[in-house]
């Protein structure tokens, strides 16, 4: 019986350890799961961060080149389409004798081809300031501004 009573002590000896080795071990995962928890804040923090100064330095750009926008540029859009057009006729002149071009002639058809991108992506640009209300919109003629009017100067005249 003796031997009975301690292999019951032996086995409760085993529970205990195995109570404390679950503790530490739940205690071990409770604590990986904060420091995930910590490691994700710190990254959305550190996101959040780089974002916001994104945000600052992209604000001052604008800013900045809004600044530099005059009705010049609403010249430089018509200057720019003028431009497209040369270029697009010059690009298809070249290309009706693309068999018989040297490789002198395929690097200006490829330089003019990349100008004609740039120009095109300097009137998108154009464009959107045009529609945010940052240049005056224009027609296909020349660009004439009108001197405000103040209504009660109106009822006079």
């Amino acid at each position: 019986m003796s031997t009975l009573i301690l292999h019951n002590s032996n086995s409760n000896n085993f529970n205990n350890n195995a109570n404390n080795s679950c503790d530490k071990a739940n205690t071990s995962v409770h604590y990986q799961l904060f420091m995930h928890k910590e490691e994700l804040r710190r990254r959305e923090a550190d996101q959040v961060r780089i974002a916001k100064s994104k945000i600052n330095l992209t604000q001052s750009h604008i800013k900045d080149n809004m600044e530099r926008v005059t009705d010049s540029d609403a010249g430089q859009i018509r200057i720019a389409k003028s431009k497209i057009n040369l270029t697009e006729s010059l690009i298809k002149d070249n290309m009706e004798n693309v068999t018989d071009c040297s490789m002198e002639t395929l690097e200006i058809i490829h330089r003019e081809m990349s100008f004609q991108k740039h120009l095109q992506s300097q009137l998108v640009r154009f464009v959107l300031l045009v529609k945010m209300g940052f240049l005056r919109s224009i027609g296909n003629g020349p660009t004439t501004t009108k001197k405000r009017v103040h209504p009660k100067e109106k009822q006079r005249v």
